[in-house]
């Protein structure tokens, strides 16, 4: 009995993951019926397996000089927003007004 319930579990785990689960933006599901067979559907997910295989992997954040720690992107002069003093006074009332509540 125990046995058939662990059988259970791991079916409905893997009816789960089919179903439910996107693998590169589609579920299994929905490859397997796009596929039209079969054998259409083992080529696509090999081929799609030797292209993950054969890319170069993305560089690691513990890897390079300087114990992984990388020179940080200069910022810009001027900040991407622009913020008058006028808009700064009414954040500064609504945080002070919500403080007080």
């Amino acid at each position: 009995m125990f046995k058939l319930l662990k059988l259970a579990f791991v079916v409905g785990a893997l009816a789960a993951v089919w179903m439910l689960v996107p693998i590169g933006g589609r579920t299994l599901d929905a490859r397997w019926k796009s596929a039209g067979s079969p054998g259409a559907f083992a080529r696509a997910a090999w081929a799609e397996l030797d292209r993950a295989l054969s890319s170069p992997p993305p560089p690691s954040k513990g890897s390079g000089p300087a114990g992984g720690r990388e020179k940080q992107p200069e910022r810009a002069a001027r900040p991407s927003e622009a913020h008058t003093e006028r808009d700064r006074q009414a954040v500064d009332r609504i945080v002070a007004d919500r403080l007080r509540h």
